[in-house]
């Protein structure tokens, strides 16, 4: 019951992490592959490209290029447009072509 209670709340308050519920917006890139293939290291490069001023670390890489199973869907309401959103997820059609 108490745990019913705290994912309500989070939910409530934006804190819980969307993964395949994420509302994909009309401008959202996908940056998609299998694990193990060289995601991280592609996240790491367009962050350094997108955001010249905000070097892209481990610590940050999660609001700079982030994955919908690891942020919240609050950071994700206030992230810069268009987001680069990465993931390992098997082909959606809301993904972009």
């Amino acid at each position: 019951m108490l745990r019913h209670i705290k994912a309500g709340v989070k939910r409530a308050l934006g804190l819980h992490r969307p993964g395949r519920s994420l509302s994909i917006l009309p401008d959202d890139v996908s940056l998609v592959s299998f694990p193990k293939s060289g995601n991280t290291w592609t996240r790491f490069l367009l962050g350094n490209l997108m955001f010249p001023d905000t070097p892209a670390t481990f610590a940050n890489i999660h609001r700079l290029i982030p994955d919908p199973t690891g942020t919240s869907k609050k950071d994700f309401d206030q992230m810069p447009r268009p987001r680069i959103i990465k993931s390992h997820d098997c082909f959606d059609p809301d993904f972009r072509e």
